[in-house]
């Protein structure tokens, strides 16, 4: 799996955790524990991206 291909997949997953976070509604600890896999779902999303950037970037764009 490519890493454009992982983006896409945690980005659904992303979408599927915050619907859980919304109908947890009145579970504090279940909201709590979805939180926290959102925040750790969007970490990694975000070094994905970075690492999807990096690999992108040409000599004369760090230039």
């Amino acid at each position: 799996m490519n890493v454009d291909e992982q983006i896409a997949l945690l980005e659904s997953q992303i979408a599927e955790t915050a619907a859980a976070f919304g109908a947890a509604v009145g579970d504090p600890a279940e909201r709590k524990s979805i939180a926290d896999e959102l925040v750790a779902q969007q970490d990694l999303l975000r070094c994905l991206k970075s690492e999807r950037a990096s690999r992108t970037r040409t000599p004369l764009d760090i230039v």
